[in-house]
């Protein structure tokens, strides 16, 4: 993990996260239909951006489920300490842009996006950021519950508060429900107008 360090975005990054996943869940669905990102591609993902922002459940979670499918275990060892030389070679474009985007946390460099996209594809690099998107919605939801757990056993995060722990956790809240009310909505007044 980064240093060992969770990465506790406030109430405005949070939102923006989950904006950018629950607005794009109906692209996620084709492209777990089509079979774009293979289970163990998935996998690594998760892993490759779990390991930037440092989430511990989503760690656990993502590496007791590639252990499963058959990961290796070295390789999985090496996606969560940065290193993606275990990956197949095919897939490197495709965590580095994960790591990158997280990083950025989800400011990404177009240039960046477009070399992914000329190595995978129009089609298949949206699937990838799919992917992308729910592991940065599952680690930040995941470092706040993480970081609640640890004030309530007396050992609070440095770089987080109660209130922005509480805060986003009420947020969520609201901010659901209206973007997944709000996405629809836009997408039919952008086809009709």
């Amino acid at each position: 993990m980064q240093n060992g360090t969770r990465r506790i975005y406030g109430i405005k990054i949070n939102y923006q996260l989950l904006n950018g996943f629950l607005s794009n869940i109906g692209e996620m669905r084709k492209a777990k239909k089509r079979g774009d990102v293979s289970e163990q591609f998935e996998k690594r993902i998760m892993l490759a951006v779990t390991q930037v922002n440092g989430c511990r459940l989503c760690s656990y979670y993502h590496t007791k489920d590639a252990l499963k499918i058959g990961m290796p275990e070295q390789e999985i060892k090496k996606l969560l300490s940065g290193e993606l030389s275990a990956a197949p070679e095919e897939e490197a474009i495709a965590l580095m842009f994960a790591q990158h985007y997280a990083e950025a946390i989800g400011h990404y460099d177009a240039d960046v996006y477009r070399r992914l996209v000329e190595t995978y594809g129009e089609e298949r690099s949206r699937s990838i950021l799919c992917y992308i998107r729910a592991i940065m919605v599952g680690n930040a939801q995941g470092n706040i519950m993480g970081a609640l757990s640890s004030r309530f056993h007396g050992q609070p995060e440095p770089n987080s508060s109660f209130f922005k722990e509480i805060g986003v956790l009420f947020c969520d809240i609201v901010f659901i429900p209206f973007i997944l009310i709000k996405s629809p909505l836009l997408r039919l007044f952008r086809k009709n107008g």
